[in-house]
């Protein structure tokens, strides 16, 4: 009897004992998917401020009211574990949409991510019909088309704006928005984005990692020098009899598709000239950098990024530096699938995004992958950009966020 009474008294205790640990850890989960879901309501809520300021006066904030040009987040729920968050930053001229494939995959491989937008990205006027006035055929022999766009929200060298400034504020803009997600932080982008990417990691050493796909830290020589006579043209017209001298800034674009003006390009240079200049913040942060080039650059100066990858302390220090060769027919938008450039497109992307995953997670890179073709070069699906199919129940969302109707990345190992 008495080993029966003491038997149970000890199961008594053990049982006393076991609920004393499970209901404090309990309850520290609990306050812990609290804090967690204030962060990501807390994200959210500002993008969602901020993205409404700009709709609620479209005349005067230039809002750019088109489907998909809105940065969004993409988050797991509070009770879910993730691996970090990831912020990703679209191309020259594109939008937050055109990231939406490399968005779906890291998110499947249980990452947040916040597909952010290149500074004035979302505050751009659709150009109007062709205005002729002195000056004009210099401009069309030069590439450039005048349009009536006067996208004051972009930052000009010629209205007295500091480009630096704007991005910067548009850097921490995006990581106020970011902020409360959940760590560790993550950075990738296209082009232009990617160096707005480089420019959040050396202004933020929260982020630990940095995918930046043909970076645009310096113009391609070839276009460069295109600029460059088309600045002379642009500044000798101004002078010209009967010539609008006020309305030249920022008229001139380089086709009709594309509302983003000449000036917007001198801006992005100046930008990305800081950020390497910036090389020795990454080291001494020890951040990572995993830097994508091809051989069939026609915009981003891949020498530069060469350079760059040198100064950040090159392999010896974590980096990792690929690029696709000439054969490849990879193009400038390394990863932006919904866009042909230079008749190419690049056919390497799903091991692309696979190595890109592999480096957000643990810092290493299987470069020999990234020269495999894991795709039928027919591009199954594929139609021209203008006539894409959008699958709008892929992403879901307030916005119907969707993905390329080709693009299977759920079957991708």
């Amino acid at each position: 009897m008495r080993v029966g009474v003491i038997v149970a008294l000890l199961v008594i205790f053990a049982v006393l004992d076991a609920t004393s640990v499970a209901v404090p850890k309990a309850r520290q989960l609990l306050r812990r998917a609290r804090d967690v879901q204030a962060g990501l309501d807390a994200a959210r809520a500002k993008n969602e401020a901020r993205m409404a300021a700009l709709r609620a006066n479209k005349a005067g904030t230039n809002y750019r009211d088109r489907f998909g040009s809105e940065p969004y987040l993409k988050l797991h729920g509070a009770n879910e574990q993730v691996k970090g968050t990831v912020v990703v930053f679209h191309g020259f001229s594109g939008m937050p949409v055109q990231q939406n494939p490399l968005v779906e995959y890291l998110f499947n491989q249980g990452y947040d991510v916040f597909d952010a937008s290149v500074a004035g990205h979302y505050r751009v006027n659709v150009p109007g019909p062709e205005v002729s006035f002195p000056g004009s055929d210099h401009l069309k022999a030069a590439g450039l088309s005048p349009l009536t766009n006067t996208f004051v929200a972009w930052p000009y060298p010629d209205y007295g704006r500091d480009p630096i400034a704007d991005y910067t504020r548009e850097v921490e803009t995006t990581w106020d928005i970011m902020k409360t997600l959940r760590s560790p932080f993550f950075a990738a982008g296209l082009s232009a984005g990617a160096v707005q990417a480089l420019g959040i990691a050396a202004a933020h050493p929260e982020i630990k990692r940095v995918a930046a796909f043909a970076p645009l830290l310096d113009l391609e020589p070839a276009k460069k020098k295109q600029l460059t006579t088309a600045a002379q043209l642009i500044t000798a017209s101004r002078e010209l009899p009967g010539s609008p001298k006020a309305q030249w800034d920022g008229w001139f674009a380089w086709d009709k598709s594309n509302p983003f003006p000449q000036g917007c390009f001198w801006a992005l240079q100046k930008y990305g000239q800081r950020v390497a200049r910036e090389s020795s913040r990454f080291k001494s942060n020890k951040q990572q950098l995993f830097l994508v080039t091809t051989a069939n650059e026609d915009a981003a100066d891949s020498a530069a990024t060469q350079s760059f990858f040198n100064a950040v302390g090159g392999a010896a220090a974590g980096n990792v530096y690929y690029s696709y060769a000439a054969a490849q027919k990879v193009p400038h938008p390394i990863n932006a699938l919904d866009a042909r450039s230079q008749g190419m497109i690049n056919f390497y992307y799903k091991t692309l995004f696979q190595e890109t995953a592999r480096f957000f997670a643990s810092g290493a890179v299987k470069s020999a992958r990234l020269g495999v073709q894991d795709l039928n070069p027919q591009l199954p699906g594929y139609t021209e950009p203008a006539k894409m199919d959008w699958d709008v129940n892929a992403f879901g969302g307030s916005m119907g966020q969707a993905l390329p109707a080709h693009v299977d990345l759920w079957n991708v190992k």
